[in-house]
């Protein structure tokens, strides 16, 4: 569980800085294409690390 935990934490600090990056560039460049999709990956890596830990809790 330390392992998911360490994910979650990193990759929600990294899904915030992508959301505040998005305000500083230019809509429609490329930095602002490779932050969105940065965004989303990280998301689904946050989504998939909190559903890993309830599914563990209801093993429990």
């Amino acid at each position: 569980m330390e392992n998911v935990n360490f994910f979650l934490r990193y990759a929600g600090i990294l899904f915030v800085l992508s959301l505040l990056t998005l305000f500083f560039v230019e809509a429609g460049t490329l930095e602002f294409k490779v932050t969105a999709v940065s965004a989303a990956i990280s998301f689904l890596t946050s989504a998939v690390c909190i559903w890993i830990m309830i599914r563990d809790e209801k093993k429990l």
